[in-house]
This record gives C-alpha cells, structure tokens and sequence, in this order.
C-alpha cells in the first residue's frame, strides 16, 4: 500500500475541542426544550434551530435527533425517506441514540419494513453503542440508558463490567469476539479449538498497547488493527503522519468516515486477490 494516501487522513484545521463543546451546548439547549414530562408540552419550534445548528457541526446525537423529528413530523413536513437517511447515518456511525430509533423504524414500519426481530437486534445494539460511548468519556452515553432504555445506575453499572470484556471495535462498531474467529477461520481453519464462554477477549485486539500512539485505550477488531492502526503508525514511523496529526485524528468523532480512504483501497486489493476469489467458490 502507498503511504502517500495518508496525506487525506490529516485531521482539519479547526480546533475539534472547541468545536465539541460548541455543538453539545447547541444539543443541550434544544433537549432542555424537549425534555418535558409531557410531549405536549416540548417545544418543538424552539428546539429545532438548535439541533440543526448543531447537526451542520456534525453531533451525531443531533442528527439522530432531527431524523426523530421528520419521522414524526414534529415542527417539520413528515418526511419518512428524509427521517430514514439521517438516522441510518448516526446508526452506522455507533451513536447509541440513532441506533435506538432505527429500532423504532424496524418495530413500526415507518421507512422500513416491519421486522420485530431486526428492531430487538437494533435495540440491543443501542444499548451497546451507549456503553462504548461511556468508556469513550461520553456521558450522553449514561443518559442514553437512564432516560430512553430505563435502567438503573446498577444495572448501568454491571452491563458496563460486562461491556469491557466484550467489547466493539471502536471503528467499525463490530463485536471483537466474532471478527476474531471470523478471522480464524478464513486463515487458519479448524486450528483455533473452541475457547470456553467465560474466556476473556484475547489481549491481541484491546488497548492500551506499550507501543501505541493511537486510541491507547481504545479496542479494536482484527480487520481494523491491521488495515488502520498498524498502517497509520507506519506512516507516524516514515514521517508521514507527525504526532500532532495522530492527536488530532485521535479526538474525531467520525474516524470510521476519516479513514474510509484506506477501507476502499484495501477492498479493491482484497477483491484482486487470489485468496479472496478461492474463498467466494467456498459459499
């Protein structure tokens, strides 16, 4: 692989702390509109200008908010396929609060079709994304699971214990365990004997590492360790990438999105590859 595509992965110029903390005071000031113990009595009209402003700097909690507020047609023309677009884009992207009403979206059929089965896979995964949002410093994570799923601080608690032994990966959002014996099993089939259901997770794919310069105390899937981290410390170590840069990229939000450039370099190498063409005769 080039180095040279690295250049694209440069985080921008805009100071993200203070982008942060803008964007979730414009996400705070709209939810103290909608908060109200009755939905009557949420102001809508209030708390929309603020969401939106806030979704333009890309707060995912606000997006999923506004796609809330087209699915229903609060303050806004009912618009499903508009509703569906955002709130699939904040699922995709780990937000706990979107991957909740996409949920809704299965359960009810409103821009999908009704699969109740699918909408209860979402909803487990919502409460997933909020517990990697807490080990990532995000307490609108904790807010998630008090306020919208209803558990108690030690339920909270005892889900997050559990939650740190089985963890996502931290780009890509899949479960850790399953991309290591999917991995196993497409490189060394049948070698790997099956590990008992209380083994923890190897230390191979969890952070932090001695000699990691980036996300040191993120979790990571095989896929994403190898294609991601390890080739962005390669081009720290040829000078490619400065440590400044690395900080930088560390603090994004949209990291999966960022570094979206190598996955597609990457698949059209996979897809050329003669290992890749044997095992798509195997299904």
């Amino acid at each position: 692989m080039k180095l040279e595509k690295f250049i694209k992965l440069h985080a921008p110029a805009d100071d993200l702390d203070i982008i942060s903390k803008d964007r979730r005071g414009l996400y705070d000031a709209a939810m103290s509109y909608l908060n109200q113990a009755e939905d009557s009595k949420n102001d809508y009209k209030a708390a929309y200008p603020l969401l939106k402003e806030a979704a333009k700097k890309k707060d995912l909690f606000a997006i999923a908010e506004l796609g809330w507020f087209y699915l229903n047609g609060y303050h806004v023309k009912k618009d499903l396929s508009k509703a569906h677009e955002l709130i699939r884009y904040t699922f995709e992207r780990g937000n706990s609060k979107g991957a909740y009403y996409f949920g809704v979206i299965h359960r009810k059929g409103k821009g999908a079709q009704t699969n109740y089965i699918k909408a209860i896979e979402i909803f487990n995964v919502s409460a997933t994304y909020a517990l990697r949002e807490m080990k990532l410093g995000e307490n609108r994570g904790k807010d998630f699971l008090t306020q919208i799923i209803k558990l108690k601080d030690k339920e909270i608690k005892k889900l997050y214990e559990l939650y740190k032994n089985d963890p996502v990966c931290d780009i890509c959002f899949v479960n850790i365990w399953e991309q290591v014996f999917m991995e196993d099993s497409m490189n060394a089939p049948f070698i790997r004997l099956s590990l008992p259901p209380d083994a923890n997770p190897p230390e191979l794919y969890k952070r932090p590492t001695a000699n990691s310069i980036l996300f040191k105390e993120g979790h990571y899937c095989p896929f994403c360790q190898k294609n991601y981290i390890d080739k962005i410390e390669e081009a720290y170590e040829q000078g490619i990438l400065s440590k400044h840069d690395i900080e930088a990229l560390a603090k994004r939000d949209d990291l999966f999105e960022a570094l979206q450039p190598l996955r597609i370099h990457w698949m059209k190498r996979l897809r050329k590859s003669s290992h890749y063409k044997s095992l798509l005769k195997t299904f």
